[in-house]
């Protein structure tokens, strides 16, 4: 009898959504682990354009052009700082995030 591994993903962000679909077109069925969706947008998630090559690869570039996500042409940080940090599409070279 061929044993099959029991693999767990925990995380309902773009991190874990990306090992499901992974693992799942490897033929694997992992066991997703994730908070319930909540109604309602989510303040302060975003997708990083650099993400665009993650979904290319998947097949996924569909998920960005669904009308649930609303791309972001600006951002603004203060990871560790007093002030807010800029970062534009315009002057990213993959686009909008």
């Amino acid at each position: 009898m061929k044993h099959s591994p029991s693999i767990a993903v925990l995380g309902g962000g773009i991190a874990g959504a990306t090992a499901v679909l992974s693992l799942t077109r490897c033929g694997v069925s992992p066991i997703w682990i994730a908070p319930s969706v909540q109604p309602g947008d989510r303040v302060g998630e975003s997708l990083s354009p650099a993400a665009h090559r993650t979904l290319e690869a998947l097949d996924a570039t569909d998920l960005l052009n669904s009308g649930t996500h609303r791309r972001s042409n600006a951002m603004f940080s203060a990871w560790g700082r007093g002030q807010l940090v800029e970062r534009n599409s315009i002057t990213h070279l993959e686009g909008s995030g």
